[in-house]
C-alpha cells in the first residue's frame, strides 16, 4: 500500500506525519479460492515493516515529528476489503 502523507494528531502527543509504503500479507482467500473478500495482515518487529522488499524494491513506511528527523515506522493490523464480483488470486 502507498501512503499519501498523513498528519496524525493525537491528545497528548505531538502532531506526527506518516508516509512511505508498507506490504502486507494476503491472509484469505487461499490461492485459486473465489471470494469477494480478501484479509490482509500487515505485521512488525519493534519499528521495522516484516515484509519490505517486493520484486528488488524496498519499501518503508515513515513518520516524522514536526521538522524532526525522519524515522522508520511500522504499521501492525488486519483489514478486510469487500468487493461486488468474486474474484481469485493466482498465486504462481
Amino acid at each position: 500500500m502507498t501512503l499519501v502523507p498523513v498528519k496524525v494528531e493525537c491528545k497528548n502527543t505531538h502532531p506526527f506525519t506518516l508516509s512511505g509504503n508498507f506490504i502486507g500479507t494476503i491472509t484469505s482467500p487461499a490461492c485459486e479460492v473465489e471470494s469477494k473478500n480478501t484479509t490482509l495482515k500487515f505485521s512488525a518487529s519493534s519499528a521495522t515493516q516484516e515484509h519490505k522488499t517486493y520484486t528488488g524494491v524496498n519499501y518503508n513506511l515513515t513518520s516524522q515529528t514536526g521538522t524532526g528527523t525522519i524515522k522508520e515506522a511500522s504499521q501492525v493490523s488486519e483489514i478486510t476489503t469487500s468487493s461486488e464480483t468474486a474474484g481469485t488470486f493466482d498465486c504462481t
